[in-house]
Order: structure tokens, then sequence, then C-alpha cells
């Protein structure tokens, strides 16, 4: 395994730390070696060609993500702050974990089982070059796997990003059961906000056929 730099290495408590209070299923380890790789611990570091920002390079648009699902906002000029990390690690873990789960979505859909390696390296992928860019081309592949990925693309220009990450952190210090419980527990919490929503259309539905059927009564009994 590559070290991580000192540079990196001093925001560990911060990272365990906000890890815990977000929920998220994730060792530091992997998190530091994400910081590595995008900034090598600088914070407020800014990608004048991409816009990304930050300890995580957080885009913007994922900023606007963030900030539309969380009651306090951050701005741009936090992610691009020298003095504001914590800001920086916390919108880019929330980021993080919404990769994961869009990764997981999109491997259930076409693999009866997903290897852990998989999945990291597809979120970190999904990290790096957006969900978009990574469906994209998975599509167009038999069966979305990395190494599907390499033989097909071996250029594309997203790859070396998770050979970095994973250069510097061993996909088996995930723990493949605490994943699963998260993405389950995310699964379930969600299920009766569904259910809600689709009663309320379903009323709605039911309402406005009620009234359609009252006007044509009443319109016959003329």
């Amino acid at each position: 395994m590559k070290p991580i730099a000192k540079s990196t290495a001093r925001w560990a408590p911060f990272v365990a730390d906000e890890l815990k209070k977000a929920g998220l299923p994730f060792p530091p380890e992997l998190i530091l070696a994400v910081i590595d790789v995008e900034s090598r611990g600088v914070p407020g570091l800014l990608n004048p060609k991409s816009g990304a920002s930050g300890l995580m390079q957080v885009m913007p648009i994922a900023l606007q993500s963030y900030n539309a699902a969380h009651s306090v906002k951050y701005s741009i000029d936090d992610m691009r702050a020298r003095d504001n990390p914590i800001a920086q690690i916390r919108v880019g873990l929330w980021i993080l974990g919404q990769f994961w789960r869009t990764a997981h979505r999109y491997l259930s859909g076409r693999l009866t089982s997903i290897p852990m390696d998989e999945l990291a390296q597809i979120s970190d992928l999904m990290y790096a070059a957006g969900p978009a860019a990574v469906k994209k081309l998975l599509n167009q592949l038999p069966v979305p796997t990395v190494d599907a990925l390499r033989n097909r693309f071996p250029n594309w220009n997203a790859l070396p990003h998770i050979v970095n990450v994973f250069d510097r952190v061993s996909p088996s210090a995930i723990s493949d059961t605490a994943v699963s419980q998260w993405i389950s527990s995310s699964t379930r919490s969600s299920y009766p906000i569904q259910q809600k929503q689709n009663w309320i259309v379903n009323l709605a539905i039911g309402l406005v056929i009620g009234w359609i059927v009252d006007m044509v009564i009443k319109k016959f009994r003329k």
C-alpha cells in the first residue's frame, strides 16, 4: 500500500468524527485515500478547469445537491476556504455516500451478486467522473465490471483514479456487512415516504375521477 501523505493524515480525527455523525459505514482510511488523491490534504484547493474545490474536490453541481438536501447550506467559498476543512469533509462524505447508493442500485439491476471490490471501485469512478458518465460506459458492456471497462475503454481518463485510491487502501478494509446494513436501512427508511407519496397521488386521482363521474351523472339527469 502507498502511504498517505502527512498533509492528509492530519485530517484523520476529523474524518472519523464526520463519518460517525453521518452514520456512514466507510473506514476513515478510504476517505483519507480519496482526500490524498484529490487534494493531498490541502484545504480549499481549487481546480480552475472544472471548478472542483476543497479537500475532496467537490464539484459546484454536487454542492447544489448537498444544499438541496440539508437545512445547513454551504457556499462554494466554504469549499475554497483554507480555514473550513470540516465543511469540505462533510460535503464530500455526503456526496460519496450518494454515489455508493447510486452504484449499488445500478449494479443490483445487472448483477446477481455485487462483490465489495466492484462496488467500491464503481462508486469511486462515479465520484471521479460522475454517475452519468460511468453508467453510459457500463451500459455498453455485457457485464458491468471494472475489468470489462478497462478492456473496452483502456484510455478512459477516470480509470487512474481508482488505481490511485486503492493503491492507498484495500477494498478489504471496507466492511461488506456494514455497507449492506447501511444500504438496506437507507432503502427501508425511504419506503414509508414513498408509500405516503403514492397514497396522496392515489387519493388525488380518486377525487378527480369521482368529480368527473358526478358531473357526467348530473348532465344525464338534466
